[in-house]
């Protein structure tokens, strides 16, 4: 009877431990979503995100973000407003970035078409030179292939190509290329049109 009395009492403490306990791990994992300095997704939740999202159709893009080194803006805080930027730019955009660099981010989504992904990448360019910063951009992009797809690769791809963009002191890279390029005048017989193969 004594020790029925005595395991009944521990019940509500026992309880009690597991809110507790469980309060607690809900907010470790919302820690390790978040980079602490920015408010942004952690990096290493990019890649199962992305892959969620890359099951829909659609052409998948990836965008790799650098921010210009300037003495006027740490790190943290040239990131931090970038991603503010693109919050007021491009409404729920934000939710979708993910730091993965001291001075870098990553962002993802679903597009009609290539044209409409580099769109967003000029879109996003021209939100973050109001806000006075200068980015460098890669930008990676995929069918609806699964091998084309994996998040991964599209990622690599696209800090490699942030780092070309680095290099040639182009704001996005690779050039979004809009088709043939239109008929031109011969320099021998200025009356002359060449016309573009159809």
């Amino acid at each position: 009877m004594l020790v029925e009395h005595a395991l009944w009492s521990c019940v509500p403490s026992v309880f009690g431990f597991c809110l507790v306990w469980g309060r607690l791990e809900k907010v470790r994992r919302a820690i390790e979503q978040r980079d602490p300095a920015t408010g942004l997704r952690s990096g290493h939740l990019f890649d199962d995100h992305a892959a969620v999202l890359g099951r829909a159709p659609g052409q998948l893009a990836v965008f790799v973000v650098e921010i210009e080194d300037r003495w006027d803006f740490s790190p943290d805080l040239a990131v931090a407003t970038a991603a503010e930027a693109l919050k007021v730019q491009h409404k729920r955009s934000s939710d979708r970035l993910y730091r993965v660099g001291a001075r870098s981010f990553a962002s993802f989504g679903l597009f009609s078409s290539k044209r409409h992904a580099y769109l967003r990448a000029e879109s996003m360019r021209t939100a973050l030179s109001v806000a006075g910063l200068e980015p460098f951009i890669g930008v990676a992009t995929a069918d609806e292939s699964p091998q084309d797809r994996d998040p991964a690769r599209l990622r690599r791809l696209a800090e490699c190509f942030r780092d070309d963009a680095k290099t040639q002191r182009s704001r996005i890279f690779p050039p979004w290329d809009d088709g043939p390029k239109p008929p031109t005048v011969s320099s021998a017989s200025p009356l002359v049109t060449i016309e573009a193969a159809p």
